[in-house]
């Protein structure tokens, strides 16, 4: 058994005219948004051995708060290059390449792959996640590999 926790990260600024997508930072409402998320998730879901998220900016600042407001050890977190603007599928392979030693896995990333993933294992709801909204998808597998 395994379990999976799929989180789109928290409301971002939008693009500034001389920026890049990859560096928007969270609002101040994005900021309180993942802190209440990982308050959820501390109460009903299982605590998470590892924490990746996509190293872009907003996904990052989600990833670290929402490992704070845990507890987690800063070894938990990792920020994985090939999240960023993943499909679904991309998304898939990643969390497949773990191994399978980790129970459960929290994972901060972006739309429309977070959601569609989600909605992929597990078909309700099927709408679109919103920002700091988070999934836990309990898994009947032995090793991440079977995902």
């Amino acid at each position: 058994m395994r379990d999976l926790l799929l989180m789109r990260h928290a409301e971002a600024a939008p693009r500034a005219m001389d920026g890049t997508d990859f560096d928007r930072p969270l609002t101040a409402s994005g900021r309180t948004a993942a802190d209440r998320a990982a308050e959820r998730l501390r109460e009903a879901a299982p605590r998470p051995q590892l924490l990746l998220c996509s190293p872009a900016r907003r996904a990052l600042q989600t990833a670290e708060r929402v490992s704070a407001q845990l507890g987690l050890a800063a070894t938990v977190l990792h920020a994985e290059p090939r999240i960023y603007l993943a499909t679904s599928l991309a998304l898939a392979r990643v969390i497949a390449e773990l191994g399978g030693h980790h129970a459960c896995v929290l994972v901060v990333a972006h739309n429309p792959a977070i959601s569609e993933l989600a909605h992929a294992l597990q078909p309700a709801p099927a709408r679109s996640m919103a920002t700091a909204e988070w999934r836990h998808i309990p898994l009947s597998i032995d090793h991440w590999s079977a995902l």
